[in-house]
């Protein structure tokens, strides 16, 4: 599921709404926060905005994490 809304944030590189989110992955908006949260958690840095949505910043550099 993280793997695919990192996929939509990037394809769409500007802000998705979480309801956009949810209908593409058919699940909840709440369950997309939950996701969105632990990506940010994960070091992917997501701007969210209220009536706007979500957009991808940055994602965390995954050679130095290992």
């Amino acid at each position: 599921m993280k793997n695919d809304i990192v996929r939509l944030l990037k394809e769409k590189n500007d802000f998705i709404s979480g309801e956009d989110i949810s209908n593409m992955l058919g699940v909840s908006r709440a369950a997309i926060w939950k996701h969105v949260k632990s990506l940010r958690e994960e070091g992917y840095e997501i701007e969210s905005f209220s009536r706007k949505g979500y957009r991808l910043i940055q994602s965390p550099d995954i050679l130095s994490q290992n």
